[in-house]
């Protein structure tokens, strides 16, 4: 049963989201649209429209209900995030000591170097006719589990003519090495089958042997620890995103349970009412797609989890334990190291429990029931489940992304620096590729400032604009001093650079030309359930009339708002109005759209361009520390700032104007211009880049300190013969030791990923 708590002026003032009716709910979706200005409201030197705003100008969009309202879900914010901190940073979260640091402990993203070949997309999974997926063809050889990189394999995808040019050109087109599916991301479990949650709060999995043995991840028939398909972003900033993974699958609204928001059809949590009666209720928190995102790992066999184990196991094995019971936690901890938490006489970890803190942090509602039968109870056990552990998904969500809304990198030189740009937009305007800039508080140099202008000039800011730099970012922004917030469109329809035809497509969404369009769909792609992902497959498929189509509730998408509307392309007869209305509409007289038959006659004709969406799309990453969080790309393909602008100069690996589209799969286009700048252009592109860097993520300082943590990079041996084996058979790990730092921070800085491979 549902409780409904919308309140009814609330759904009089608030107008649909396009498709779906309001939906009844703990919590409803926020009506905060107070402006159609895109990132319009910031308050910043540097906020030149084209341009990013500065993240000091920029609020955290915290859920609706979650800390505010008359009832919130959180009673103490700080315990909240220090639960987060503790359960992001847990070794013992993971099936086999794995924590969601594991992949982002390096400036929010993972720094590990040996073993973290993955097939990538377009051979994973493994089959039984072709038990090893890695890419036959790759010139590092059929087998890739624990191999160590180095300098030499970067960029995967080596450019330049053997007769006049050194490997890896920067201006050349012609690719030197075989063209590989593979892709460098992340090392996680060893995988194995779930068995149960031990009285003592252990964990027992059965490895993987025989014919179950995975065929990719092993060496000699030594099991190594899997490796996801995709390269891992930085966790620092990403709040700010809409939707959180490269395909965007992690939905801006939290369920509770699972990555998919209202797409999944059984979520639910429990709640205790008023009156102590226990309801079964759907949960819809927006602005929270780190919440979604941080439960995906929790059951992937890949990343942290044994096979079949459920986030309810997970909080069995949890709630009686220690945090960090296995991990040193500084003495100065900017959120553990407070007189509210104790640390335990053997110096690791906190002098408490998880359930503990959850009760310190959640509203009793959430927790206090108890033991109940109504909760379930595992195969393995014949003692039910209790709320807590019913709840653990929303728990867990929301801690960590309370904690993540703390990680943000607001303080590098250019949110410092006071930008002028020459000559200044008019209304209605944007910076050109002719603008030139000016910083007159003097913190940006002259290289800097110079590589900005290459920046612009290169089109970058097209896809590396809004807030993090990035298009893909919050649907709400919300200014830090006046709280305003604007509302992004999410949607677009328009040319795009080189087309010729008319794309309608997610914003913040693009082909990057890094590899062929068919080694990974990204959003292209369909979540669980086998619904798109992209919100523009859903509205188009709407618009067609195609029953089912919406499958959650889309931003508010106004076909006015469209770059190139409807009425360019279609007559009179033939449109209909827009059913999303034309409130905020700069001209109401484009506020139409084509009638169904004519939508649905369109996607079936193939030579018809009018709706030509999906496919090959992967979020525009954000660029603020990118200096140090290499590798680049979704697959993980190019190892430093030089080479991921090499990529884009030449028009992408795989672009329309690169002869190397054709060379295994057909290429039907990216999202890359070939820019020819000079050797001293990059250079200077480069520095710019680097002015992005916050000082804080690079020495570690608060609030990006953090509690000890093993990882492990690699095993005994290489990739042809492993020289130790633990007990069970399964590789033995070499362990790096990522050590417990401060408030204070590091004396030693980060480095890049680049200069951490070993040279070949």
């Amino acid at each position: 049963m549902t409780i409904p708590h919308v309140p009814k002026n609330s759904q009089a003032k608030c107008r649909n989201f396009w498709g779906l009716k309001p939906v009844h709910s703990i919590f409803f979706f926020g009506c905060a649209m107070l402006g159609f200005g895109l990132f319009s409201g910031v308050s910043h030197a540097a906020d030149i429209p084209g341009l990013a705003p500065s993240l000091k100008s920029i609020a955290v969009p915290y859920p609706a209900g979650v800390l505010d309202g008359p009832n919130p879900i959180v009673i103490d914010k700080q315990k909240a995030v220090a639960l987060g901190k503790a359960l992001f940073w847990d070794m013992s979260v993971g099936s086999d000591g794995v924590a969601c640091a594991t992949c982002h402990f390096h400036a929010g993203a993972d720094g590990r170097t040996k073993n973290q070949f993955s097939p990538g997309k377009a051979h994973m999974p493994a089959t039984p006719s072709s038990p090893n997926a890695f890419d036959p063809i790759d010139e590092r050889g059929p087998k890739l589990a624990n191999y160590q990189l180095t300098t030499a394999d970067f960029p995967l995808h080596q450019f330049g003519d053997p007769a006049t040019d050194a490997p890896g050109d920067i201006d050349s087109v012609t690719l030197l090495n075989p063209m590989t599916y593979n892709a460098v991301a992340s090392a996680g479990t060893f995988s194995g089958q779930f068995v149960r949650i031990k009285p003592n709060g252990a964990e027992e999995c059965i490895p993987l042997t025989g014919s179950g043995l995975d065929q990719t991840y092993n060496v000699g028939g030594v099991h190594t620890r899997r490796v996801e398909p995709r390269n891992t972003p930085t966790i620092i900033n990403a709040v700010l995103f809409d939707r959180n993974f490269w395909d965007g699958r992690a939905s801006f609204l939290f369920n509770g349970v699972s990555p998919f928001g209202a797409r999944e059809p059984d979520a639910f949590i429990w709640v205790v009412d008023a009156d102590n009666v226990l309801w079964k209720t759907r949960l819809a928190l927006e602005n929270a797609s780190l919440a979604s995102q941080s439960l995906a790992p929790l059951t992937n066999e890949f990343e942290m989890s044994c096979r079949n184990r459920s986030i309810q196991d997970v909080a069995r094995k949890l709630l009686n334990n220690r945090p960090l019971h296995q991990q040193a936690i500084a003495a100065d901890d900017s959120v553990l190291g407070t007189a509210a938490f104790s640390h335990h006489v053997s110096g690791l970890g906190l002098e408490t429990t998880y359930l503990a803190m959850i009760q310190a942090a959640f509203a009793p509602r959430y927790w206090s029931a108890g033991v109940k039968s109504v909760f379930g109870k595992p195969s393995y056990s014949s003692l039910s489940y209790s709320q807590a552990e019913a709840n653990f998904g929303m728990f867990f969500g929301i801690a960590v992304q309370l904690y993540a809304s703390t990680l943000i990198s607001d303080n590098t030189p250019f949110d410092q620096a006071n930008l002028v740009v020459s000559p200044v937009p008019g209304p209605g305007q944007t910076i050109k590729a002719t603008s030139t800039f000016t910083d007159t508080s003097g913190i940006l140099n002259a290289q800097q400032l110079a590589g900005l202008q290459v920046f612009v000039k290169g089109l970058c800011n097209q896809c590396h604009s809004g807030p993090i730099f990035s298009t893909a970012t919050n649907r709400n922004t919300i200014d830090a001093q006046t709280q305003q917030t604007s509302f992004r469109p999410m949607l677009s329809r328009q040319k795009m650079f080189f087309d010729t035809f008319i794309s309608t497509h997610d914003v913040g969404y693009f082909n990057n030309a890094a590899v062929p369009s068919s080694t990974d769909a990204g959003l292209g792609g369909n979540d669980n359930f086998g619904h798109p992902l992209a919100f523009v497959d859903q509205y188009i498929n709407g618009l067609a009339g195609i029953s089912g189509a919406v499958v959650e509730p889309l931003p508010l998408t106004l076909a006015c708002q469209f770059q190139r509307p409807y009425t360019t392309d279609f007559s009179a007869s033939e449109l209909i109005d827009d059913p999303s209305g034309n409130i905020g509409c700069a001209n109401p007289g484009n506020a139409y759209v084509p009638r169904p038959d004519i939508v649905a006659t369109a996607l079936q004709n193939p030579n018809d361009t009018n709706f030509i969406h999906g496919g090959h799309l992967f979020k525009v990453a954000q660029l603020y520390n990118v200096e140090l969080t290499g590798p680049y790309m979704h697959n993980g393909g190019m190892a430093t700032l030089e080479q991921a602008i090499n990529n884009y100069m030449r028009g992408g690996n795989f672009g329309p104007f690169n002869p190397n589209m054709n060379m295994r799969n057909a290429e039907k286009g990216g999202a890359v211009v070939a820019v020819n700048f000079t050797s001293t252009d990059r250079a200077n592109l480069v520095e710019f880049l680097k002015a992005l860097t916050d000082e804080r993520v690079r020495y570690e300082r608060a609030p990006f300190d953090h509690p000890q943590l093993f990882v492990a990079n690699g095993h005994p041996g290489d990739n042809v013969s492993i020289s130790q084996r633990s007990a069970n058979g399964l590789a033995e790990d070499t362990l790096l030791e990522i050590p417990a730092v401060g408030s204070g921070g590091n004396t030693e800085p980060l480095d890049t990923f680049y200069n951490r491979l070993p040279s070949p």
